[in-house]
């Protein structure tokens, strides 16, 4: 049977996700510890690698059946797109258990995979029907319509990010960030425990860092600045990032401390999560040109005019407040 150009968009569709999947699930697997993907949530780290190698095969074997276009497409596409929201579901699931912020997200993604799925059986429901004029004029009309799915969408990306930024209480982000900074940091610097970086880590910090990496960072910079003498001042500041409908809050500071072994500046980045800040990222060094900028620690000159707003590596960076 003849594919009419809506089935090509959903088959080209289709093709690009299992790509993207299969780069993204050996991205990750290189560069990330899978097994704390959802933090220390280990059935929801177990289930879902199973959930994503599934699903790759499964889009692939729908691919091909959306190809051939047989008499037997319409159940697959029910099964299909069953899966698929079952998938999506169980995201938003674990999503919300681990506080991973990205459920929004998630439940657009859910709305999108509904309506395509109507949109998509629809139209294979006629094409198995009827004639090739009919066909076309209906491949026509789903394409209208898909159109204005993706139409909605995009709308609606800038009116959530503007929602977000105007629900955000800047004093009081920038009030607790600290607070955590200082009565945290305090306890990882005095004498280099990794028990304390552990128990304050978040889950990016664990799928990059292992347990075992963390105390091994903990031994090298006890050996090369030693214990703690001296909390000095701690400055920062706090962000918020939206991308892909995900809101995460951030706070990047700098704290001045003297240690057995000299003076060295202490690069924390932490990470909200639900109501509780965790530890992101951690460095220490003596450069006295290190420094924030937009996420990254750099030690080139600061940009004449950086404004308020910048796009870095494709994530709008809002900076908002400063300690």
């Amino acid at each position: 049977m003849k594919r009419t150009t809506f089935i090509w968009v959903i088959l080209t569709l289709l093709g690009i996700s299992v790509v993207l999947e299969i780069f993204g699930a050996a991205f990750l697997a290189v560069t990330r510890d899978l097994s704390v993907y959802y933090g220390s949530h280990v059935a929801l780290n177990v289930v879902a690698p199973i959930l994503l190698a599934a699903d790759i095969v499964l889009t692939a074997f729908f691919w091909t059946k959306l190809w051939a276009v047989k008499a037997d497409i319409l159940r697959w596409t029910n099964l299909y797109f069953g899966w698929s929201i079952f998938k999506v579901t169980f995201s938003i699931i674990a999503d919300n258990i681990s506080d991973k912020g990205t459920q929004l997200g998630n439940a657009v993604e859910l709305a999108v995979i509904v309506a395509v799925w109507v949109l998509l059986y629809r139209h294979l429901k006629i094409v198995m029907s009827s004639n090739a004029s009919s066909s076309g004029m209906n491949s026509k009309k789903a394409l209208l319509l898909f159109g204005g799915i993706i139409l909605a969408v995009l709308a609606f990306y800038p009116a959530h990010t503007a929602y977000v930024m105007s629900t955000i209480d800047g004093p009081a982000l920038d009030r607790e960030s600290k607070e955590w900074v200082d009565s945290v940091v305090p306890l990882i610097l005095q004498s280099w425990d990794p028990d304390v970086m552990i128990k304050n880590a978040s889950p990016e910090w664990l799928q990059f860092v292992s347990e075992a990496d963390t105390r091994n960072v903990a031994d090298a910079l006890r050996n090369e600045y030693g214990t703690l003498t001296k909390y000095g001042t701690s400055t920062g500041e706090a962000g918020i990032h939206v991308s892909n409908f995900t809101t995460t809050i951030t706070a990047e500071c700098v704290v001045e401390a003297d240690f057995t072994k000299g003076h060295a500046r202490v690069f924390i980045k932490g990470i909200k999560h639900g109501n509780d800040w965790q530890l992101f990222s951690l460095h220490v060094d003596r450069d006295p040109n290190l420094r924030w900028q937009n996420g990254q620690l750099t030690d080139q000159p600061p940009l004449q005019n950086p404004g308020d707003s910048q796009n870095v590596d494709g994530i709008h960076y809002l900076k908002l407040w400063k300690w």
